[in-house]
């Protein structure tokens, strides 16, 4: 891909010896039985100083539509050693209160972190996932010009619309969700 992102250039070199010769890494954390690890907000200022010539992507979604995807995901992956992903979550990451409304506040602030930490990266987009998927291909579009509109896809487009929160309502204003160091996965 030629576009104003250099996927190999001379200052991503040891990271990539650290990490491995990759184009993306995204969804670097780990909420297991015991720890609540987000190395991608963490790290984040460390990772926007390694790779100058990275560009990062900030998938957000509205928090209520968050928190239904952390359920769903709960009721059909399964749960890790008899807990699943809303109980680690709430029992691990440092969330307060430990109820779904401290969940929220805690995922926006990962969101407003990110926002902050990413002010100094060259090459920066942030993409609403509950945005119409057209709107979404043409920001990817300027951001990575010279790739085929059909390399872009949103894997949420199956949510149904009754999942959807309508302006105004309460979990609308506010984009939520981890952060999401990636390109071209959109959910």
């Amino acid at each position: 891909m030629q576009s104003t992102v250099a996927l190999h250039s001379p200052s991503s070199a040891t990271f990539r010896d650290m990490c491995g010769a990759y184009d993306v890494f995204a969804q670097l954390d780990s909420i297991t039985a015991t720890a609540c690890i987000f190395p991608q907000v963490s790290f984040l200022p460390t990772l926007v100083n390694a790779l100058p010539d990275a560009c990062f992507v900030l998938n957000t979604r509205p928090l209520n539509d968050w928190i239904r995807s952390i359920r769903r995901y709960t009721r059909t992956k399964g749960s890790f050693f008899g807990m699943d992903l809303m109980d680690r979550m709430l029992g691990n990451c440092p969330i307060w209160p430990r109820n779904e409304s401290g969940l929220m506040a805690w995922a926006q602030q990962h969101v407003l972190a990110a926002r902050h930490d990413l002010q100094t990266a060259r090459c920066k987009l942030e993409i609403d996932l509950a945005a119409p998927p057209a709107q979404t291909r043409e920001l990817l579009n300027q951001t990575f010009p010279g790739t085929k509109a059909s390399c872009w896809g949103v894997a949420n487009a199956a949510r149904q619309a009754s999942d959807a929160v309508a302006p105004g309502k309460v979990g609308s204003p506010v984009r939520g969700q981890g952060f999401n160091a990636s390109v071209a996965e959109l959910g």
